[in-house]
């Protein structure tokens, strides 16, 4: 891997980060965890579809994320009703 992006100026230890930032987000992994839809590249372009190992795992990212935010929600009401 080269130190830097070029297109972007980016040190690649930013551009995984700015990556990973993307890929957890709720409504990525909404749109990812429904197979044979088509994945867009960063160019935003279709580069072909989301499988359905792609989609499965997403969809348990996204069960995991929503009981987290879950338990951060009832946490807060914990907190506001005491």
């Amino acid at each position: 891997f080269p130190s830097e992006h070029p297109e972007a100026e980016m040190a690649m230890d930013d551009w995984r980060c700015a990556l990973s930032c993307i890929k957890s987000r709720r409504v990525y992994l909404q749109r990812k965890a429904v197979a044979s839809v088509p994945r867009y590249g960063l160019d935003g372009h279709p580069k072909g579809q989301v499988s359905d190992s792609e989609a499965q795992s997403a969809g348990r990212r996204l069960a995991t994320l929503e009981q987290k935010w879950l338990r951060m929600q009832a946490q807060q009401e914990n907190i506001s009703g005491q």
